[in-house]
């Protein structure tokens, strides 16, 4: 017996199939990015002062990140070496997140040439000048009001491609307690491909993965 099925039927059937496919994935998406932007501000928010996180990020959810920022009631800020302040400050105008005390250290405008500058931003020359960060960052903390700070680093997988192992945990060993002496809580992005340089961080109070 021979079915012969109208090729519009066929269309239409495979086009509603792959409509509800997308529509379950969009939905599922959503509530993956809803429950982790929880779990990553009940985490935040749980921070006592002098206190130090890495927070392991999937490059998908690397942006969603930001939106964390607005959940930080505390004066903020943000040490940028992959990415542009001027483009982070696009991301939270487009997504309509707003702190009241953000400050960006942007080490990569500089180094590709980006010409647009942000209010509240400040610009090194270089992403890979471990001293020039560190004293970037300890000045602009003592501009800061004597009280509960956050300071967001971006990111230790970047620094990675410059620096050995052994370097890089020197340095991030000596910011982790320079910054708790200044009484900062301090978040250490990193991607998953990190989890080898991460792994030795025993110095920070929490590891945790997004």
């Amino acid at each position: 017996m021979v079915i012969i099925c109208n090729p519009r039927v066929v269309f239409k059937a495979f086009y509603l199939k792959s409509s509800i496919e997308k529509l379950i994935y969009s939905f599922a998406a959503l509530i993956s990015e809803k429950m982790v932007d929880m779990i990553a501000k009940d985490d935040i928010k749980a921070m006592p002062n002098s206190y130090s996180m890495v927070l392991n990020v999937k490059p998908s959810e690397e942006l969603g990140f930001y939106s964390i920022i607005g959940s930080i009631d505390n004066p903020c800020l943000l040490v940028s070496l992959g990415r542009p302040a001027s483009n982070i400050h696009s991301i939270l105008k487009r997504h309509k997140i707003r702190h009241r005390s953000l400050h960006i250290i942007d080490a990569i405008s500089m180094e590709i040439n980006e010409q647009e500058r942000t209010e509240n931003s400040t610009y090194l020359p270089s992403s890979r000048n471990l001293s020039d960060i560190a004293l970037e960052i300890e000045k602009k903390l003592s501009q800061f009001p004597p009280v509960k700070r956050t300071l967001i680093f971006d990111s230790i997988s970047k620094l990675a491609r410059f620096h050995t192992s052994d370097t890089l945990m020197g340095f991030l060993k000596f910011l982790d307690n320079r910054l708790k002496d200044l009484n900062t809580q301090v978040i250490f992005l990193a991607d998953h491909q990190s989890a080898h340089l991460t792994s030795r961080m025993s110095f920070v109070d929490k590891i945790s993965s997004l």
